[in-house]
């Protein structure tokens, strides 16, 4: 706790100006009761005054008996005096009126039920000479506030605790080793409590109902966690087990809703990890310590909230179904070091779902394949691959030859179980384990080439492979008869050649097997693989990286009345387009009078054309000609003079019509122009002469 010394010292200080206050009122205050109180012979080694203040003073040296002061309500403060050693059973038991205690150095144990069910208690120094606390020694003692338990003490006993609703502070030193059962059961008001690593064992239901914690560390040394240690504390937000715990009791946290993370060690290791069920339909992000190897077979199976797990660099493998139905599970960074992993271990979470198809990797280990299988039905494992998981590819009948990468070490178990289609299999020089029927009712399988580097073979691992007819051994007959090789192999071990020594390959012609195309904007690779013609082990094999094509577009083609497009010729798919980019046209076709022209315009680019609409000519309108008819009438004449005297609204200065009535060419229309045009509409002037100024 913070300042906790100092508070401690303060304390002391207050105790004893209280004691030296008790001093006073006794020098002054009258005796009403007096006699004996000690566990020794005849108990007059101890002896005790109560004044009409209803302070207690006991002197002596030695014990003071069990049951003493049993349910003494007279009893408002206890003075203890230097000298006496210890404190018996039940001695100031509910006494229900009991206010403040005062303990000396000399006192070394508390006794069970010492001060038990004194719900008026609300202060009390444990000197530092204590070294057990007892069996319910402040149970139910509803209004101490704060207590600090000295250097020294060992052992807090069962139910010491019990019930301190008011007990919002405690610190335990370190010489603490054992944190007794229901200790501190329904210590309501305490917010925070700092374990010491001196601890090894926290009982059963030690902090049951500690509804004020939110956070709770258990340190290095603690060994084991009975049931229902931390159970209902309904606040507790985060929870850290340290590596050193190898027990966890059942519904240790039963009724902790509120926790969300989770700090734990080398429990997950073991079956001890189904004490983490009450956490599952809560518990939200997880961080495994460093140190842990192993996450145990269904440890946070059907954890429906968990969204994130943190996994440390140590961790080699996950246990079966480890994170099975963790439906909102969606990412997860699994380190190189993991190479073994269980079957259906992220089965039905949000993380395998999102997978791509293909051969899916957690980490280093494949744990299947999705979607479709490819065209020429073989499986390759990419480069890097530490681990074939359990059930990886089990009755994917479809496999008909696999490729597996150098640095490949384990084949777990029933990896290829079922792969009826499969029919040569070899495995590269690393591999050192076959596991449990890894190829089990592989009935096609006619050959294998093994490496030297095996070291075991499981169970029922080529069981049933009935056609399994020779075995090509890298090794020598000594180092195949090293190999383990479990029961039920007898296609392996009993039917089948094995070829010792097969080291005199003959190298075939190189083969290249497509990983990913590449593509105009994305690079690809491929696998070159040489074979021996001989057993068909794989030589060698080299992935290499293909850059990215790039677009080969072809020429360009309209595609409708606005855009031209291009389209790569790599793919067909990439597809470039741009606007038409138009010409300024040419008229193909000139108007008349009578009919529009057409003028064309061509895309510079695509060739593609459009065209426009050229409006009619307008016809030849000679001068005297006012109604653009073709000839001079009277009807001419008429309207010029009717347009002189402003008569015709659409003749006005500047319009065709205008200027057509303008006769005489003085560039204005009057009743002159209208006489010419008369006259020549009857032959007596001469029209060709019209518009110029006489």
């Amino acid at each position: 706790m913070k300042n906790a010394k100092k508070l401690k010292w303060l304390f002391v200080f207050v105790c004893l100006l209280t004691a030296m206050f008790a001093f006073t009122l006794a020098a002054h205050a009258k005796i009403v009761d007096s006699g004996t109180c000690g566990a020794e012979g005849n108990g007059s080694n101890l002896t005790w005054t109560l004044d009409d203040a209803g302070t207690l003073i006991i002197s002596g040296t030695g014990a003071v008996d069990d049951l003493a002061f049993f349910e003494d309500d007279i009893i408002k403060n206890v003075v203890i005096q230097n000298g006496v050693t210890s404190i018996g059973e039940f001695a100031f038991g509910c006494c229900e009126n009991l206010l403040n205690v005062i303990i000396p150095n000399s006192v070394t144990a508390i006794g069970d039920g010492t001060f038990y069910g004194c719900s008026k208690l609300t202060e009390i120094t444990i000197p530092d000479g204590v070294t057990s606390i007892g069996y319910s020694a402040f149970y139910g003692c509803t209004s101490l506030t704060e207590i600090t338990i000295p250097d020294g003490v060992t052992i807090i006993g069962d139910s010491a605790f019990y019930g301190c609703t008011g007990l919002t502070e405690i610190t335990i030193p370190n010489s603490v080793t054992s944190i007794g059962n229901s200790a501190f059961y329904g210590c309501t008001g305490l917010t925070e409590i700092t374990i010491p690593n001196s601890v090894t064992s926290i009982g059963y239901c030690a902090f049951y109902g500690c509804t004020g914690l939110t956070e709770i560390t258990i340190p290095d040394g603690v060994t084991t966690i009975e049931s229902d240690a931390f159970s209902g504390c309904t606040n507790l937000i985060s929870v850290t087990v340290p590596n050193s715990v190898t027990s966890i009791g059942y519904d240790a946290f039963s009724g902790c809703t509120n926790i969300e993370k989770l700090t734990i060690g080398k429990i997950i290791e073991n079956e001890s990890c189904y004490a983490l069920i009450d956490l599952k339909d809560f518990l939200k992000a997880v961080v495994i310590t460093e140190g842990v190897t192993k996450i145990g077979s269904n440890c946070f199976s059907d954890f429906i909230s968990l969204t994130e797990v943190t996994f440390p660099d140590s961790l080699t493998c996950i246990g079966d179904s480890a994170f099975s139905n963790c439906e909102n599970l969606a990412e997860l960074t699994i380190p190189d070091s993991v190479t073994r992993i269980g079957s259906n271990a992220f089965d039905d979470t949000l993380w395998l779902y999102n997978q791509p198809d293909g051969v899916v990797l957690a980490g280093k280990v494949v744990i299947g394949y999705k979607g479709n299988p490819p065209r020429d039905n073989t499986l390759i494992i990419p480069e890097g691959t530490k681990g074939i998981g359990g059930d990886a590819f089990r009755w994917q009948e479809w496999i008909e030859k696999v490729i597996l990468p150098d640095g490949l070490g384990l084949i777990g178990e029933n990896a290829f179980h079922g792969c009826y289609s499969l029919n040569e299999v070899s495995l590269p020089q690393g591999v050192t384990e076959i596991s449990d029927r890894a190829f089990y009712f592989c009935g096609n399988l006619t050959s294998v080439t093994i490496p030297d580097s095996l070291k075991s073979v499981g169970s029922y691992a080529f069981e049933e492979c009935d056609n399994l007819t020779d075995v090509y051994y890298d090794g020598t007959e000594e180092q195949w008869k090293a190999i383990t090789i479990e029961k039920h192999n007898l296609p392996l071990s009993r039917y089948a050649t094995i070829h010792y020594n097969h080291f005199a390959h003959v190298p075939g012609e190189a083969e290249k097997v497509t990983i990913k195309a590449a593509t105009c904007t994305a690079a690809g690779s491929y696998v070159e693989q040489i074979y021996c013609t001989l057993c068909g082990k794989e030589l060698s094999r080299n992935t290499i990286e293909q850059p990215a094509t790039g677009h080969n577009y072809g020429a360009w083609e309209q595609l409708d009345d606005t855009q031209h497009q291009r389209v790569c010729a790599n793919d067909n798919t990439h597809v470039e387009k741009e606007n038409h980019a138009w010409d300024d046209g040419k008229i193909t076709t000139e108007p008349t009078q009578t009919k529009e022209g057409v003028k064309t315009f061509t895309c510079t680019v695509c060739g593609a054309t459009k065209t426009e609409s050229i409006p009619k000519a307008e016809p030849e309108r000679n001068v005297g000609d006012v109604d653009g008819d073709g000839k001079l009438t009277s009807a001419d004449a008429r309207l010029a003079l009717r347009a002189s005297v402003g008569l015709e609204p659409d003749i006005t200065a500047g319009s065709d019509a205008y200027l057509a009535a303008d006769a005489d060419g003085d560039g204005k229309v009057s009743s002159a122009d209208a006489r010419l045009i008369l006259r020549a509409s009857v032959g007596l002037e001469d029209a060709s002469k019209f518009g110029k100024k006489a």
